[in-house]
């Protein structure tokens, strides 16, 4: 048997790394029970069975194993667990191998055995039978006991990981044993292997600390005495420094005594210290530079400090000085003293005050505001701060703001004007009381208010709100030139009306304050006065209609008296005769004259004239009118100077007819009030800037003059100045009056002056006339088409007029094989021609019944293969801003009445052609139709000889008096019997002639005239 194993022998082994405690079991238990299973077993080997021993083991208390060198035979419960991972499984003979090859042979019968884990056990053998052994195991703390000592190391290593400040703790050679996660984040370190290799003294500590005290430091520190200082730390990663506290204490780790460093990152607070500092001098300081008394008492009204300006007040006050600990009430009288106990006792018990304290110095009355504030410290008032403020000149300034604001209110209350300042809400926070009367209130039930809350608030009070909004979004006044509202009367009121916006306190502008002006009595004169004007101007546009009218109506019987006139004239011979038609001749033009200058005005004062403007010579357009005037002035003898200035350019955007009219005006004037001396016409460019030019043009004589009260009145209509004698000199007396007008709507001004040689100047100045670029002029220089050499590429053309004659004329003006020619009498007639036969280009009339020319083109354009088809606009003469209108819409414009050549010249901008002048194709040079006897037979008034001559007759009179007016009306009989009898080529004569007529050409009248002689020739020889 072993020898017994020392009493309560303390042994440790380890398992899974975990540290177990193991204490053999004394004599009394362990060695007994063992001794007791030997001794059975050996006895009695029925016990060795598997069945019976396994069992038996259980009863004992310890491990128990039996082995065999086959293996294990059997073992208990608690065996198998401490034997758990030992080598050689089944765990079995190799176990005494094992034990035995161990350093910890056979001592006094115990074993150390090494299992899988690398754990040691403490074993007892025992021989049995059969070269069996008995292990014995005896552990002293269970696994339960070493969990909770594991759980304990790990909530030890969790406080020391959590804790706020950095932990370090070393060897007594300096050498790092371990370090906490606080301490690797505030040294900016991310290993801690590599921490533990750095040294506490070389690497934590920057060289500027006092290193050689540290090993006195731990030595007592190993005594039981910490240290608390303040310490320099250094990261090893980038060198920073930083200022840190460190405490240095010991301690006992694993039996030996270590030193463990506490150490706090105290930057901030070494800062905060210094702020403080620095914050104590910095109120110091503003203390005595504020000129202003400070001061402050404790709980028993003792000073605790004050500034110099308050201790040089104090002194001036009471002729002692302030010092600190000495009652601030000390040498003030009772009353005065009283007046400060009290108020300084009232703050003490935690009240803010604010106080006016009024004292003489210097034998001037000042006026100080005191604030008093408590001073609160733990839980309780220990005493008092006092600021002064002198607002003496802050009172005088309040009395003067009052007595100010006084004045205002008297001055805006005096005021008739309405002035108000509204919120941003709309409410009044001033007024006068004008807005009062207005509201019919007083000034004080006006403010806070809206007008919506005023009972008698006029219902469109300025309509302000909305103005008021504008005049806060834009920060900018606002102007409104009248508005209408209603009293509280019911009264109308016109009011004219600025608003202004206003800054608060802030800056911002949240106000605006409105001025009104009363207008209604200027509003009710101006009523008056438009009316009056617009009666005036009625009267006036209808006496101008009615003379256009009636000028109209008295030039056709004019032209047939002047017409017989002249024809008697070249019949009669006698003398007497000849006399009276030389009246008739002469009445007959003056009149004429008469009547085209009362047009003209009637039209200028009815608004219906309007300016042409175009590529204009003026230089042409002066030698053009001189040479008209050129003989009569060589009949009078007189000199003719013209002088025309280099810087002209040579075309400028005018009205060409208008300007030339002046001119014409102004000439005739000084070639008819001149009876000696000489005429001088002269332009200038008075200043030029880029293209636009201001121009001066003079016509000047040394006729009859003047006089200077006439100076104005002669450009009125039907004036003549005195001692211009009708019947010498002539005239209507319109024709300066026209001229003015028409100068003054191209921008320009005409004045009359006297020569100083005796006579007129008359001048005329324009204003901003463009220069026309060389190229434009060209552009639009009419081109001569010669309707011979014309060849067309074979093409459709659409005519669209309800006018059958009009549709006949383009015809006409288009006898071309290669255009075919469709028509059509209104809009919607037209489409349907489109959609069959799509036409190359399409001449549409506006107005039409059915569908108009600008519905057709809508319609067109919605046509496949129509969207690019040009389609032309084919209308009445019409104002250039409507022809500008009309070509962004169609695709040209084509004024009537037509001629040949435009509409050639812009049939060919769309129709592909060319020109062949070898072509011997006959191509009418006008419009005119050939007429034969059969176009003529179909009529009755030409189916006889005589009714022939009497048509014979009338053309030949027609051709010599070339009355326009008889001309149009006996083309329109012919056409009207031709439509009746439906003959194609005499309604087309006709339609040519009427077109002539309308064009005043007379050359075109006369052929259109001989072409009718001709055939009715032929019909009269039967």
């Amino acid at each position: 048997m072993p020898a017994s194993p020392p009493e309560q022998e303390l042994n440790q082994i380890r398992k899974e790394n975990r540290r177990l405690h193991l204490r053999l079991l004394g004599r009394e238990r362990g060695y007994q029970a063992l001794f007791s299973l030997a001794q059975q077993l050996q006895s009695d080997p029925r016990y060795l069975s598997p069945e019976r021993i396994t069992p038996l083991l259980e009863r004992y208390e310890g491990g128990f194993l039996v082995i065999e060198p086959k293996g294990l035979l059997a073992a208990n419960s608690l065996g198998l667990e401490l034997t758990e991972g030992c080598q050689g499984h089944p765990l079995g003979w190799d176990i005494k191998q094992q034990i035995q090859a161990t350093k910890g042979l056979a001592k006094n019968g115990v074993f150390e055995a090494q299992g899988k884990a690398g754990f040691w056990e403490q074993a007892v053998l025992v021989p049995l039978a059969g070269d069996r052994q008995l292990v014995c195991l005896w552990p002293d703390l269970s696994e339960t006991q070493m969990g909770e000592i594991t759980a304990s190391e790990a909530s030890l290593r969790t406080i020391f990981n959590s804790v706020h400040d950095g932990i370090f703790i070393h060897d007594l050679d300096g050498n790092l044993l371990d370090i906490n996660e606080p301490a690797l984040k505030l040294f900016g370190l991310n290993s801690k292997e590599r921490a533990l290799r750095l040294s506490f003294i070389g690497d934590y500590s920057a060289s500027s600390n006092p290193l050689e005290r540290l090993p006195t430091l731990w030595q007592k520190a190993l005594g039981g005495h910490s240290t608390l200082l303040q310490w320099k730390a250094r990261r090893p990663g980038d060198g920073s420094l930083f200022d840190a506290e460190i405490a240095i204490g010991s301690l006992i780790l694993h039996g030996q005594p270590a030193i463990m460093i506490n150490l706090r990152d105290i930057t901030s607070e070494q800062t905060t210290w210094r702020d403080l500092a620095q914050t104590q001098a910095n109120i110091e300081s503003i203390l005595e530079s504020q000129q202003e008394p400070i001061w402050a008492v404790d709980s028993q009204f003792r000073f605790l400090v004050f500034n110099s300006y308050f201790k040089a007040v104090y002194k001036k006050l009471f002729q002692v000085e302030a010092q600190p600990g000495v009652s601030f009430l000390h040498p003030m009288a009772k009353e005065e003293a009283n007046f400060w106990r009290e108020r300084l006792t009232q703050s003490l018990g935690g009240v803010k005050l604010n106080l006016e304290y009024s004292v003489t110095l210097a034998g001037e009355k000042r006026v100080f505001e005191v604030t008093l504030n408590p001073i609160h410290q733990q839980n309780q008032f220990i005493g008092v701060t006092a600021f002064g403020q002198d607002i003496t000149t802050r009172i005088e300034l309040d009395q003067q703001k009052e007595r100010q604001k006084t004045f205002l209110r008297n001055l805006i209350d005096t005021d008739p004007n309405l002035i108000f300042v509204k919120d941003k809400e709309g409410r009044f926070i001033e007024a006068n009381r004008a807005v009062a009367q207005l509201y019919g209130a007083d000034v004080e039930s006006l403010i806070g208010k809206l007008d919506s809350e005023l009972a008698d608030a006029p219902a469109d009070i300025f309509r302000l709100y909305e103005a008021d909004l504008k005049v806060l979004e834009h920060e900018q006044p606002f102007f409104i030139p009248e508005e209408k509202l209603k009293n509280h009367y019911g009264e109308d009121l016109w009011v004219q009306s600025i608003k202004v916006p206003l800054a608060d306190e802030t800056g911002k502008f949240n106000q605006v304050l409105t001025v009104a002006t009363d207008i209604t009595t200027r509003k009710r004169a101006e009523k008056r006065m438009f009316e009056a004007k617009t009666s005036a101007e009625k009267a006036n546009q209808a006496k101008s209609e009615f003379l256009a009218n009636m000028s109209h109506e008295i030039r056709t019987p004019l032209n047939a008296i002047l017409g017989f006139a002249e024809i008697l004239r070249s019949q009669i011979r006698d003398e007497r005769y000849q006399e009276y038609l030389h009246s008739i001749d002469s009445a007959g033009k003056t009149l004429l004259s008469l009547i085209n200058d009362i047009l003209d005005l009637s039209k200028v004062e009815a608004g219906k004239l309007h300016l042409q403007l175009g590529p204009t010579d003026l230089n042409q357009v002066i030698y053009e009118v001189t040479q008209i005037f050129n003989q009569r002035i060589l009949d009078k003898g007189l000199e003719l100077y013209l002088i025309i200035d280099p810087l002209l350019p040579n075309c400028l955007r005018l009205d060409e007819i208008r300007i030339r009219q002046v001119l014409l005006n102004l000439m005739g004037n000084a070639v008819k009030f001149t009876e000696s001396g000489y005429i001088k016409v002269e332009i200038k460019v008075e200043s030029a800037f880029t293209d636009l030019f201001n121009l001066l043009i003079m016509v000047e004589d040394t006729g009859v003059g003047i006089e200077d009260k006439q100076l104005d009145l002669i450009f009125k209509a039907f004036e003549q100045q005195p001692g211009q004698s009708n019947a010498k000199y002539g005239g209507t007396g319109l024709g300066l009056a026209i001229s003015r007008r028409l100068v003054e709507m191209m921008n320009g001004q005409i004045t009359a002056t006297h020569n100083p040689e005796g006579g007129a100047r008359f001048v005329l100045r324009l204003s901003e006339a463009r220069r026309v670029p060389d190229s434009e002029v060209l552009a639009q220089s009419p081109t001569k088409i010669d309707p011979s050499n014309l060849v067309f590429k074979p093409s459709r053309v659409l005519v669209v007029d309800d006018v059958r004659s009009n549709r006949q004329l383009i015809h006409g003006f288009l006898p071309y094989p290669e255009l075919t020619l469709a028509d059509a009498a209104d809009g919607l007639e037209a489409i349907k021609q489109a959609e069959l036969f799509p036409p190359d280009l399409v001449l549409m009339d506006l107005k039409m019944p059915n569908m108009d020319g600008y519905k057709a083109l809508e319609a067109l354009r919605k046509i496949p293969g129509l969207e690019q088809t040009p389609v032309i606009a084919v209308t009445a003469s019409v104002m250039k801003y409507e022809e500008v209108r009309l070509q962004t819409i169609f695709t040209d414009v084509l004024p009537k009445p037509l001629t040949r050549n435009s509409l050639l010249t812009c049939v060919s901008r769309y129709l592909e052609h060319k020109l062949d002048h070898t072509a011997t194709r006959e191509v009418s040079g006008t419009a005119r139709q050939h007429l034969s006897k059969a176009d003529l037979v179909v009529l009755e008034a030409f189916n006889s000889p005589e009714a022939a001559r009497s048509y014979l007759d009338r053309c030949a009179y027609l051709k010599r008096s070339l009355t326009i007016n008889e001309i149009e009306i006996f083309a329109l009989s012919i056409k009207e019997l031709a439509e009746i009898q439906g003959a194609e080529n005499l309604i087309l004569w006709a339609s040519g002639l009427a077109q002539a007529c309308d064009l005043f050409s007379l050359q075109e009248i006369t052929e259109n005239l001989e072409e009718l002689e001709k055939a009715l020739g032929l019909l009269s020889l039967e």
